[in-house]
């Protein structure tokens, strides 16, 4: 059995069009990590931003989208151009801009 990482990685190269890399690894528990990574790009050494489990991941890739979603409603809402801080550290949807809708029946369309 294995567990799942995500690394993000940095190339510094000033020639390399790419900034920021994430890459998928699994863990075996015989400590495969690579000691050097590096760009897929264009092979130089990169730097590691962090290392989490997918698991971790996805929790933190989740606060990060209803993060976003806070910001565009709280805007659309306010018509203002900012917004406090405090929204930055919401990790859940306000109950009044939760989705109201009810899921789409999925048995009333054709299937292609």
């Amino acid at each position: 059995m294995f567990e799942m990482y995500v690394t993000e990685i940095y190339c510094s190269s000033k020639n390399c069009n790419v900034r920021e890399s994430q890459v998928r690894t699994k863990d075996f528990g015989d400590n495969r990590e690579p000691k050097q990574w590096h760009c897929p790009a264009c092979g130089s050494k990169a730097k590691v931003h962090w290392r989490r489990t997918a698991r971790e991941h996805e929790v933190e890739e989740l606060k990060v989208a209803v993060v976003r979603v806070n910001l565009a409603l709280l805007l659309r809402e306010s018509g203002a151009d900012a917004v406090p801080m405090s929204y930055l550290m919401l990790d859940e949807l306000p109950a009044s801009w939760q989705c109201v809708h009810p899921p789409i029946d999925q048995t009333e369309r054709p299937i292609a």
